[in-house]
């Protein structure tokens, strides 16, 4: 499994960074907290991790983008923020 990590925390990354590797056969693809520097970045991974609040372009900008050109690719997204006011169920 390997997964790409998009959050502006450099503390958050890490700790998640570090559980993604101690999974056996896991891996971190890509870890940063630029959009522009991920979506240039061509990464191959199997699932992002998205935080929602970020400087510039934020999460949700990120998602349609990654949904636009990858509709297969699992996102799960890490906030804060109240799912009422970000989710959407289908």
């Amino acid at each position: 499994m390997r997964v790409s990590l998009i959050d502006d925390h450099a503390l958050v990354r890490a700790g998640l960074e570090a559980l993604v590797n101690g999974q056996p056969g896991w891996s971190v693809a890509w870890s940063g907290e630029d959009v522009d520097e991920y979506l240039a970045a061509s990464t191959k991974s199997d699932v992002v991790v998205l935080d929602l609040s970020m400087p510039g372009r934020n999460g949700l900008d990120l998602l349609a983008e990654i949904k636009h050109r990858k509709p297969a690719l699992p996102v799960l997204i890490l906030s804060l923020h109240d799912e009422q006011h970000f989710a959407i169920r289908r």
